[in-house]
């Protein structure tokens, strides 16, 4: 392992000098990290087409609904051998350097990069190289870099993998070159390493620092593993509350529970809709069971400090699980409201300084299940008071903001708080203080 460094390096400069491809504009950084809203996408299910040129009507719809980072699932060639499914899954890659010809070409892929950026909408690879294909030609050339037993077709999932050996310099090395070509050629914005803990951390270290030499970088773990942070990634997975969430809308809770649940560092990013199975992506509508209750959870993962991570078709209120091994039909224009949601939230999360600010707080309330947050500080606080319950519910204001008037930043109404508020069913207000109250 201690001449990784040495040859990942002559490797990463190989790529840079030596590349003769076109390459797309890298003169773009993407956004610190605590200013990202993160959208994760399967190319071939955005549009009826599924490609890279299709996608390029759709972009301004998602610059109106409020994001600002695209993550791509594996847009890599698929593996024939022992696929499931007409299409095969996605995490089954064949060329780890390569695009899926059915999404279309390198000259597509840069035209896309370049109209994403012109937007100010940034693109984030999913990474996910610690498998590959049953057929990738590695299987033959340097089956040393496969776990010895690992070439099989496992029952329960959805893709012939060989499962590989994350201890091989010059696979590693091979991996960091791989990786060194998307941000090269293409101008990419990061990337979203799926299986980050399965790499050496000083490879990591290495390998990213390297990368941010080409340019600036967002870089996303799928892990809650803080070394991953000291390794060069900006925000790691919070699966805390995407597992705890839900609580706060079935048991009453207290103070504690509700800080429990709400406590998250800035390093992380939050999601609502499972997105990284790679078998099975259950978005936040079928988890939560309605579509009130998943609009409120989102409401609840985006004000808190951090980055909110969509999955795509959440914002509509799909509630069929998405499969890497198909394509999914994704109704873009049902619920309306849902998307009217999203888009006034985030721009919220946007604009207001609160939002991006200081660490959330909860306060105690008599009524178990509802909550009390708070961002910010004096008139710039935001207050959130949620009913997180499928009834209506009253809250006891506390003393020190009862006989004030605040603004409902989410409708732009007027509000005086009283001793009481009722709650209707899953709803909330996002409340700031009038300077004259």
């Amino acid at each position: 392992m201690k001449n990784i460094h040495v040859f990942t390096l002559l490797l990463l400069l190989s790529v840079n000098l030596g590349c003769s491809e076109k390459k797309s504009t890298p003169n773009i950084a993407p956004p610190v990290a605590t200013q990202a809203i993160i959208y994760k996408l399967n190319v071939r299910d955005f549009t009826s087409d599924g490609t890279f040129k299709a996608m390029l009507a759709r972009l301004q719809e998602l610059k109106n609904l409020g994001v600002n980072t695209l993550v791509f699932a594996p847009i890599h060639p698929i593996g024939k051998k022992n696929r499931q499914g007409m299409l095969g899954s996605v995490y089954a890659s064949s060329d780890f350097k390569g695009i899926h010809p059915d999404l279309g070409t390198t000259n597509d892929f840069h035209e896309l990069i370049d109209s994403c950026h012109a937007l100010g909408l940034y693109v984030i690879l999913e990474w996910e190289a610690t498998h590959t294909a049953a057929d990738h030609p590695w299987v033959n050339t340097n089956p040393q870099w496969y776990k010895s037993d690992s070439l099989y077709f496992p029952a329960k999932a959805e893709a012939a993998i060989g499962i590989l050996e994350m201890q091989d310099s010059t696979l590693l090395d091979e991996l960091a070159q791989s990786m060194a070509y998307w941000v090269d050629t293409f101008a990419i914005d990061g990337y979203f390493a799926s299986s980050a803990n399965d790499y050496p951390m000083n490879w990591w270290s290495t390998t990213l620092s390297l990368l941010k030499k080409f340019k600036p970088l967002l870089l996303l773990a799928n892990s809650s593993n803080k070394a991953l942070l000291e390794a060069g990634f900006d925000l790691l997975a919070d699966a805390h509350l995407y597992d705890q969430l839900p609580d706060l809308f079935q048991k009453p809770m207290t103070r504690k529970t509700g800080q429990l649940v709400l406590s998250t560092p800035e390093t992380h990013y939050h999601f609502i809709s499972q997105h990284t199975t790679g078998r099975l992506d259950t978005l936040a509508a079928q988890r939560y069971g309605n579509r009130k209750a998943a609009m409120l959870a989102f409401l609840m993962s985006s004000i808190l400090p951090g980055a909110p991570l969509l999955v795509a078709g959440e914002e509509v209120g799909h509630a069929v699980p998405l499969k890497s091994n198909e394509k999914n039909t994704i109704l873009w224009s049902s619920n309306p409201d849902m998307l009217t949601f999203y888009s006034t939230l985030l721009k919220l999360r946007r604009t207001n300084r609160a939002l991006n600010g200081d660490k959330l707080q909860t306060d105690s309330l008599s009524n178990p299940k509802l909550l009390l947050v708070r961002r910010g500080a004096g008139l710039q606080t935001v207050y959130g008071l949620i009913n997180p319950t499928d009834s209506l519910a009253t809250m006891q204001i506390p003393l020190g903001l009862q006989g004030k008037r605040f603004t409902d930043i989410y409708t732009g109404r007027s509000v005086l708080l009283e001793k009481e508020l009722l709650l209707l069913e899953y709803s909330f207000y996002l409340l700031t203080e009038d300077a004259t109250s």
